[in-house]
């Protein structure tokens, strides 16, 4: 074990001194500390990292590890006076790092070392630790940021990546290593935070003084790769072909000369921090999904297995697969807790819970973009991709008779005038066709009922053999072919459109009056019931007292025929859940008129992913394309094809095509049998008191 041990001897004095902590900042020659952070470590840190708390096996494992290569490390630190070793870091800055901030930590028994000497002299803007605190770094800024670490014990980095707080790190950094041995910079790029960071450099040297350039490997299991290895000035990968010749010199004169002479720093023809997303080389990521038709449908054996997925979600996901070249394999959540809630303990459930334990890489469930409780610390959005909105689902009420449909296109103030006009026309043609009764005119002279016959007839547009003669009557009957014309063409007009349209009662479509029925409002996530509170629409934020979640849709079926509640979810969803729930092809719930408010779509990634920055511009091509619209489509054609195979009692979820006939059934015109039968009913009883007895 060392006999040096810098972190455990700075826990000692921060643990007995009352002192500020810029107080006790270790003295450093070079070391200019630019920023200065107090902080506060575990007392039971030390610095084997032995006593730090496993969250699960990884960590347990990562520990091992750290244990193991701890014991077999020696104490040969000669690396800091290598020149070979400054050479390379420096070719590596001022090549790839050139506009970057710096921001350097190193151990106070490096200070005045040749590679601490060569790192001050850098023009670069710089942030320098000196006693080997990581969490006194300055972790973001807006322009390009290096991390350069010259440390020989691990702890103090492994805890900043494993257990600080998230925004206490640099994901999207460069990260340049160097003191740790392979398994050590492995384990950090396994942890929490490691495992999201793009680019970690680690220069390993081994017992022949060569030092070997590793890279951390996204998505892959072998985690870390080599690069190229370093000798004596001289590559041995081909990319980097380049041979210099640095005689060996003394301490005092290595920092100024490798400054002095910059033509001996490498120079590197390929980058070293490469777009690493670009094209994953078939890596395997893990989707997190589960059914939630449309947008995923699940194809089931007899055995109940999964067959194959389809939906927009899912070929959104395929799509940007071959776009970065990679493979999926398919994840859960837990059966019936869908995109999850935060429990007491803080953590979550669901899809916010496979990304919180780091399950999941991406996600895809009609995922509305949303910080609402707290999830986005463990899910981010890519760019959107459509939108939602969230709606209301009820029981669809009983439909009034056809035979009512005769009476529809007017109402009933209207009848009452027309009414009035048939009972009135009748005597005042009859008055008018009396005070002048000649030969000619053969309306003249004629009966009360005559006239009511007349008029009648013309009120059904029969043609009328007599004809007026006299200029008033021939007015008279004028006006009255017009208003008959008129009313009976706007009453046939909407007659054929109430004998095909079925007619519902209004029932409820608005919150005010979901709210006034105090129905119950079901859904599968309490998101929606906390939108719902939070909403600027006080009818809106009523209903959240009304709102309950109830994950098994059978029962909720049950609640909704018989019409003691409502659903809330997404249109989409509801739309094939109506035409799913249908009895001889007639649906049985419908949508309430007045829906909530639009969410914009998009997939789901863990926090800090590396993968955001790529899939956002995927996204965005893939939606200005117009594609995911034709998806939607596309799905809802496959359903209606799959339903017309197993059955035939179903009813169409995409609009019926423009120009489709609809025949008249007996049920389209039974108003017209039911009055010809009252009519004929009411003639037979005239009749028979027309019989003399």
């Amino acid at each position: 074990m060392r006999s040096c041990k810098p972190l455990l001897v700075y826990l000692i004095l921060l643990q007995s001194s009352n002192k500020p902590f810029m107080e006790r900042t270790p003295n450093s020659a070079k070391a200019t500390h630019l920023q200065e952070y107090p902080i506060s470590l575990p007392r039971n840190l030390t610095k084997n990292y032995n006593v730090m708390a496993a969250t699960d096996g990884q960590n347990v494992r990562n520990i091992q590890t750290l244990r193991s290569s701890l014991s077999q490390k020696g104490n040969d630190f000669s690396w800091k006076d290598s020149e070979v070793l400054a050479t390379l870091l420096l070719g590596i800055i001022r090549s790839q790092l050139s506009q970057c901030v710096l921001a350097i930590v190193w151990e106070s028994f490096l200070a005045r070392s040749v590679l601490t000497d060569s790192l001050s002299l850098l023009s670069n803007v710089k942030q320098v630790v000196g006693d080997g605190v990581v969490s006194r770094l300055q972790w973001r800024a807006k322009q390009c940021r290096a991390y350069i670490f010259l440390l020989t014990e691990p702890s103090s980095l492994m805890y900043q990546a494993e257990y600080a707080a998230q925004d206490a790190w640099d994901y999207s950094g460069r990260l340049v290593i160097v003191g740790l041995n392979r398994s050590e910079i492995d384990a950090l790029i396994n942890t929490k935070k490691g495992r999201k960071t793009e680019h970690i450099l680690g220069i390993v040297q081994n017992n022949a003084g060569q030092f070997t350039v590793f890279t951390n490997m996204l998505y892959k299991k072998d985690t870390l790769a080599p690069v190229f290895t370093w000798r004596k000035s001289v590559f041995t990968n081909p990319k980097y072909s380049l041979q210099l010749n640095i005689k060996p010199r003394s301490y005092p004169e290595t920092a100024r000369l490798i400054m002095k002479h910059p033509t001996t720093i490498p120079k590197f023809t390929q980058p070293l921090f490469p777009d690493k997303i670009k094209n994953l080389q078939g890596s395997t990521l893990t989707v997190a999904t589960f059914h939630f038709p449309p947008e995923i449908i699940y194809r089931y054996d007899a055995n109940g297995n999964v067959l194959d997925r389809y939906g927009g979600n899912v070929r959104m996901v395929e799509t940007v697969a071959e776009i970065f070249n990679f493979s999926m394999h398919y994840i859960e959540p837990p059966h019936g807790i869908l995109w999850g809630y935060e429990l007491a303990n803080g953590s979550w459930t669901g899809l916010v819970g496979v990304f919180e334990r780091g399950e999941g890489d991406i996600g895809i469930a009609n995922l509305f973009i949303s910080d609402l409780g707290g999830r986005h610390k463990y899910q981010h959005y890519t760019s959107s991709y459509g939108q939602q909105t969230t709606c209301f689902m009820l029981k669809k009420g009983t439909k009034m008779p056809r035979w009512q449909s005769l009476a529809l296109p007017f109402t009933g103030d209207t009848w009452i005038a027309v009414l009035v006009m048939a009972i009135f026309l009748g005597p005042i043609f009859f008055v008018l066709s009396r005070p002048h009764v000649t030969s000619d005119e053969k309306l003249s002279g004629q009966s009360l009922a005559f006239m009511n016959l007349y008029t009648f007839g013309v009120h059904l547009k029969v043609a009328q053999t007599r004809l007026p003669v006299r200029v008033s009557l021939q007015i008279f009957v004028g006006i009255m072919w017009v208003y008959v014309i008129i009313v009976l063409e706007a009453y046939c007009a909407k007659l054929v459109s109430f004998l095909t349209v079925e007619r519902i009662p209004p029932g409820v479509n608005t919150f005010d009056e979901l709210h006034r029925s105090s129905l119950p409002i079901y859904g599968n996530t309490p998101f929606y019931k906390d939108n719902l509170a939070l909403s600027q629409n006080l009818h809106a934020r009523k209903l959240a007292a009304q709102y309950s979640v109830m994950m098994d849709f059978e029962e909720v079926y049950k609640h909704l025929i018989a019409g003691r509640g409502a659903y809330m979810a997404s249109r989409n969803n509801l739309i094939y859940t109506i035409s799913l729930y249908s009895k001889s092809g007639i649906p049985t719930l419908r949508l309430m008129k007045e829906c909530f408010q639009p969410y914009s779509t998009a997939l789901g990634v863990q926090s800090n992913s590396p993968l955001k920055r790529s899939l956002n511009r995927a996204v965005t091509w893939i939606a200005e394309s117009g594609m995911p619209y034709q998806w939607v489509r596309e799905t809802l054609m496959i359903v209606r094809k799959d339903r017309r195979a197993t059955s035939n009692d179903t009813i169409d979820i995409i609009a019926t095509e423009s120009g489709s006939r609809v025949s008249f059934t007996l049920e389209h015109l039974q108003g017209v049998f039911i009055m010809f039968g009252v009519g004929c009913g009411l003639s037979f009883l005239v009749f028979l008191t027309e019989i003399p007895f």
